[in-house]
């Protein structure tokens, strides 16, 4: 990909804005989460993916009351059950 650059000020609630251009290159859209992740001096921001509770697995996943876990991590559950 290439580089692309911006400088932008932080106001005083803390905000700053991703330009466009950028969220058009990455196709954000608006109210969509993002996932903020601090990576020793640098600030990493990517699309939040609802991931399974226990291993964060994003695939093969069911909601159970309001818990979002993965098919191998449920199957597990239920064997030290029985």
């Amino acid at each position: 990909m290439k580089k692309v650059s911006f400088v932008r000020k932080i106001d005083k609630l803390g905000r700053i804005m991703i330009p466009k251009k950028i969220r058009n290159i990455l196709n954000f859209s608006e109210n969509e989460s993002l996932e903020i992740i601090l990576e020793k001096e640098k600030l990493v921001l990517k699309k939040h993916q609802q991931a399974c509770q226990f291993c964060n697995e994003t695939e093969n996943t069911i909601k159970y009351n309001k818990t979002l876990i993965c098919k191998d991590c449920a199957t597990e559950i239920a064997e030290k059950v029985k």
